[in-house]
């Protein structure tokens, strides 16, 4: 894979890559990174607690600094790819990229709840958001999205997840979004057959 500074400077491949643009990776990034930090002076890339608090990290890690973890963790969300793709872009093994997925996760969601750009989960939040969105004048769109998920070996779970209508397996959230990309609220996950009137 091309560095991640060559990347960088493409506007069109590092949002295709990313979801989002180099300005709004850089805001995100300064969010990420001390929570990052903090977290691996305490544990290690397993997620186990340090005995001694470590100030420096090892240059030879694949994943060094805060920037390459966030890039790695957004890569893989935005392209939704298998791990053993993801591992080969980053040079890492498939058990590498599951094990950096369950540490760098909870520090994503943590990153982006602190810039606030959590989506509601409830009515509640949804109303809250949607009286703020109000006095900004943005226009909002609701939708439900369908993407494709692994098929499951097991035939009880395959037709559970057969959409019935994609020719394929995939799963379904219902969506609030303004114009400028922000998602403002998601609904549970369910399968890809549920119509879309019943998410409501």
């Amino acid at each position: 894979m091309q560095s991640f500074e060559t990347i960088y400077q493409n506007s069109t491949r590092f949002l295709a890559l990313t979801s989002l643009k180099p300005s709004e990776f850089d805001d995100l990034l300064r969010a990420f990174s001390p929570i990052c930090e903090k977290y691996f002076a305490y544990h290690d890339a397993f997620g186990n607690p340090r005995k001694f608090q470590k100030f420096n990290e090892a240059k030879n890690s694949i994943l060094y600094g805060s920037t390459a973890k966030l890039f790695f963790i957004l890569v893989y969300l935005k392209t939704n790819t298998l791990q053993e793709v993801i591992g080969t872009m980053f040079t890492l093994s498939q058990s590498k990229v599951s094990q950096w997925l369950k540490v760098l996760l909870p520090l994503l969601h943590k990153s982006l709840k602190k810039v606030d750009c959590m989506p509601a989960t409830t009515a509640e939040e949804l109303y809250s958001r949607l009286l703020k969105v109000a006095e900004e004048e943005k226009i909002v769109l609701h939708e439900a999205v369908e993407r494709p998920i692994p098929r499951q070996t097991d035939k009880d779970n395959q037709e559970t997840d057969d959409s019935g209508k994609q020719k394929m397996h995939t799963c379904k959230n219902e969506l609030v979004v303004d114009t400028k990309r922000v998602i403002h609220f998601i609904s549970p996950t369910v399968e890809g057959k549920v119509h879309d009137k019943t998410l409501d």
